[in-house]
């Protein structure tokens, strides 16, 4: 198995317990709560210093590289509006699952 095979499925697995968390519902309602903001940040640590270490030594053109870029972006993006507008959490429950989906592809592309 490839570093760089082992290297992606560490940040698919990164992107499970915020999926989990978020579809497991809850009665906080919008709120900001300690365990959103440690899921969010394994979540976000694990496509970031995957892309960050591809994308280090040039740019890559190839399709799993491209959904792990695009992976990494909208995570970044969410945890920005989540941090401006905290009822924005709730679209975890959307984006969590469709995020995983995509980094399973990604990874099956490699």
């Amino acid at each position: 198995m490839s570093a760089t095979l082992l290297f992606s499925l560490s940040a698919l697995l990164a992107l499970l317990p915020a999926a989990v968390y978020g579809l497991r519902g809850g009665d906080e309602g919008a709120r900001l709560t300690t365990g959103f903001i440690v899921v969010m940040a394994v979540a976000l640590s694990g496509p970031l210093a995957w892309t960050w270490v591809q994308f280090s030594h040039g740019w890559h053109t190839g399709f799993a590289a491209s959904l792990w870029l695009t992976i990494s972006a909208t995570l970044v993006l969410f945890v920005l509006l989540v941090a401006i507008f905290p009822p924005a959490r709730k679209l975890s429950v959307l984006l969590m699952p469709y995020l995983v989906l995509l980094a399973l592809l990604a990874v099956l592309w490699e």
